[in-house]
């Protein structure tokens, strides 16, 4: 998930990695200092009911499981598609909140496979302490 979550972060680090200019140790430690922006809505909890897919991206630093509208817009960007009637997931129905509201019940269905499937939803499960990214590099052999 992490080399499409900030892809501005991903080109520094592979560019920095890259780099046969620079010593192999002062690579790793520029690639170390180097993060994703995690304030930025790249991560992704999606549902399917056999008809609709809801997904909400929300940013690694604030994972959430709102229970009400208000909540789910504060903290989310949201998709809804109606994959019977646009298989393509061309027209999100997110977007017009008035005609679709009753489809939020996803967002619900999506609590619930969350507690039931990963339980406590945690950052701790990632490489990342204190908004930044924890590397391991190995060595080559």
């Amino acid at each position: 998930m992490l080399t499409f979550y900030d892809s501005e972060w991903m080109y520094a680090e592979l560019k920095v990695l890259h780099d046969s200019a620079i010593p192999v140790d002062q690579r790793e430690a520029r690639a170390r200092a180097l993060s994703p922006d995690f304030r930025q809505r790249g991560a992704i909890r999606s549902a399917f009911d056999g008809r609709y897919r809801f997904s909400r991206y929300f940013s690694m630093l604030n994972l959430n499981q709102p229970e009400t509208l208000n909540a789910l817009l504060a903290s989310n960007d949201i998709e809804l598609y109606d994959l019977h009637d646009d298989p393509g997931e061309m027209r999100n129905l997110a977007l017009d909140r008035k005609r679709h509201a009753g489809l939020f019940a996803m967002n619900a269905k999506l609590n619930r496979l969350i507690a039931e499937k990963v339980g406590f939803d945690s950052i701790d499960s990632l490489l990342i302490r204190d908004g930044k990214i924890r590397m391991r590099f190995q060595k080559r052999t």
